[in-house]
Parts: structure tokens; C-alpha cells; sequence
């Protein structure tokens, strides 16, 4: 799958920084329960969504220019 990567979303080594992976999945997740619309919808039903635990993602990630 090909994501579009920022600058800004580097380290200094080039390695995609963990905020920017957050915010990846932060996207892909609201993507994935059917976009920002019924993201809000279900919050205002009641449901959380929490991120309870992040580990075991490979480090670092190199970002390749295509």
C-alpha cells in the first residue's frame, strides 16, 4: 500500500517519526469505520475508541522515494 509521506513526518535520519505513524493509523482507523461522519456519529452514540497499547510496529521505517 502506498501512503504519501511528508517532510515534516521525517526525523532527521529520514526514519518516519511516531507521531506521523499515529496519525497514519488515527486515519486509516476513521477510514476503515466508514470516515469522519460516522466517526462522529458513533461518538455521539456513545462509543470510544481508544488506542490502549502501540507496540511491535517495525523501527525504524525508511521512507523510499518513488
Amino acid at each position: 500500500m502506498d501512503v504519501k509521506v511528508w517532510l515534516d513526518e521525517l526525523d532527521v535520519n529520514g526514519l518516519l517519526a511516531p507521531h506521523a505513524l499515529l496519525s497514519m493509523f488515527e486515519r486509516g482507523r476513521s477510514d476503515a469505520l466508514g470516515g469522519p461522519d460516522r466517526l462522529e456519529a458513533l461518538m455521539a452514540e456513545g462509543f470510544m475508541f481508544v488506542v490502549a497499547r502501540l507496540d511491535g510496529y517495525p523501527m525504524p521505517l525508511w521512507c523510499v522515494s518513488r
